[in-house]
């Protein structure tokens, strides 16, 4: 099926929203021209859905390319699950860096507008380093994150930060 969505495309380095524009109605499909050199957030929303975020580097001086993305979206449901893939960190480092705000700051919405969902910010790392290092880190990942979305207006009865280390992987450490 088909939804008509809200995508936004967002320069990370900078913080700044360069497009957003609307999927077609009838079909869904979107065009979207940008340009190389750049990390990129994009951050698709439609009502009653889990918004959905991907993070995309396009290479300096890359010549013309054409790239399709299909996105399935979540409604929302109890239990249901969002990967933030635009939130920053050092390595060995719980300071979150500034350009996971814009990030973030579309969560922060939608816990204004429904106040009462609650959402386990989950803190993940790699598996290098000793485990019980790296469960600590990821738990004061979770709790950066969480700090920050109270910061902007978030009550803190609806987010729980959990550190899980490198106890649930969502890739290889060779990515």
């Amino acid at each position: 099926r088909n939804l008509y969505s809200r995508i936004e495309v967002s320069d990370n380095e900078a913080n700044t929203t360069l497009q957003t524009i609307m999927t077609n109605p009838e079909t869904g499909e979107y065009v979207l021209t940008l340009p190389s050199g750049k990390n990129y957030a994009m951050t698709v929303s439609s009502e009653g859905y889990l918004f959905h975020s991907e993070n995309f580097n396009i290479p300096p001086a890359a010549g013309y390319q054409e790239e399709r993305k299909d996105i399935k979206m979540l409604p929302m449901d109890p239990g249901s699950k969002v990967v933030l893939n635009n939130v920053f960190f050092d390595t060995g480092s719980s300071t979150l860096r500034p350009e996971s705000h814009g990030e973030l700051d579309r969560p922060a919405d939608i816990f204004k507008l429904y106040p009462g969902l609650v959402i386990e910010v989950s803190g993940h790392t790699d598996n290098q380093g000793s485990r019980l290092y790296n469960i600590q880190l990821s738990q004061q990942r979770a709790e950066a994150v969480r700090d920050y979305l109270i910061q902007v207006g978030v009550q803190p009865v609806q987010v729980i930060a959990k550190g899980y280390g490198p106890d649930r992987p969502r890739d290889t450490n060779s990515t």
